[in-house]
């Protein structure tokens, strides 16, 4: 087990929350968890009006990711059910002050078989979003968290998945480690590890084979076919991907 290294200190204050209709959510001072709540509640990141992709009441959600609850309290402001899995204790802290009706676990859910595994996070401190269990530039570990291999999720129903796991979404996709559901949103994350756009399109042609419709930025494929540099087809950021209508058949 790797040593486990404290280098926030000190930890931005919870001092402050941020109205939204009815509910207020808590979040650090002066540290990228504001960026979080806009995301999801002002700039609607994990919906699309275009193609009628949100989440419903009465739905359930599974929730990868969950960082302080941006996200699991709009499922449960639109009165679905969500369960939330997140590894950091400190925003797993705020996550349960602020979706106290989620089912809420303070583990990560990982391709990996090993029962904790070594947690990074950006040597800022405000920067607190992007904790990832990839070690890079930037980065320095942070402490051992608890890991659950992520089999046991493919037994489970749930009718929408939200993956927001700074990579770790990737060996989810290539091994199938997900559950039966209706509706998936990911966020993309182009690491320095894992920057290849013909990662990208076979990872795209797996999610492909369970459902129906598919949507990512075109730019990206459409470079590769062009005969472009990869370099010259990727996003400047992190990007989202959305897949519905499961099909019948399971590959």
């Amino acid at each position: 087990m790797s040593t486990a290294i404290r280098v926030y200190e000190p930890t931005p204050a919870i001092a402050n929350h941020m109205r939204v209709g009815k509910l207020a959510i808590n979040y650090r001072t002066n540290s990228t968890d504001e960026n979080a709540i806009k995301e999801v509640y002002e700039r609607g990141c994990y919906r699309r009006i275009t193609f009628n992709f949100d989440v419903m009441s009465g739905e359930k959600w599974l929730d990868i990711g969950s960082h302080i609850g941006a996200f699991a309290t709009y499922c449960l402001a639109r009165g679905a059910q969500v369960t939330c899995y997140e590894p950091d204790t400190e925003c797993f802290r705020l996550l349960k002050q602020n979706a106290r009706r989620a089912v809420l676990h303070n583990i990560a859910v990982t391709a990996s078989r090993e029962k904790t595994l070594p947690f990074f996070k950006n040597r800022n401190p405000n920067d607190t979003y992007r904790g990832t269990i990839f070690g890079s530039r930037g980065y320095q570990q942070y402490a051992e968290v608890p890991n659950r291999y992520a089999a046991f999720l493919r037994t489970q129903k749930f009718d929408g998945v939200k993956i927001d796991a700074e990579g770790s979404e990737f060996g989810l996709i290539d091994n199938w480690l997900l559950p039966h559901t209706k509706k998936l949103v990911l966020e993309y994350h182009g690491t320095s590890k894992d920057r290849s756009v013909k990662n990208f399109v076979r990872r795209m042609r797996i999610i492909e084979r369970h459902f129906e419709r598919v949507v990512y930025p075109g730019s990206i494929e459409a470079g590769l076919k062009a005969g472009k540099p990869e370099s010259k087809c990727w996003p400047y950021t992190d990007f989202l991907v959305f897949a519905w209508g499961p099909k019948p058949t399971r590959s």
